[in-house]
């Protein structure tokens, strides 16, 4: 049997696990689904979002504000 494509699908794909939490991964998941189980394993916290640059325009006009 071959699991592999050369696209993307939707098609669920098997899932095995062992050891703690395992359990968590039983079951259909969404594809984010695994890392937030992995993210809750681990014990990781999302980085803030970096804010956004001033576009270049901003810059040249001295609108020091945004900085």
């Amino acid at each position: 049997m071959d699991w592999s494509t050369g696209d993307h699908t939707g098609v669920p794909v098997p899932l095995t696990a062992t050891g703690p939490g395992a359990g968590r991964l039983t079951g259909v998941l969404p594809n984010t689904g695994v890392f937030a189980v992995m993210a809750r394993r681990w014990d990781w916290q999302p980085r803030p979002r970096p804010q956004p640059r001033p576009a270049e325009h901003e810059l040249r006009r001295g609108n020091s504000a945004n900085l």
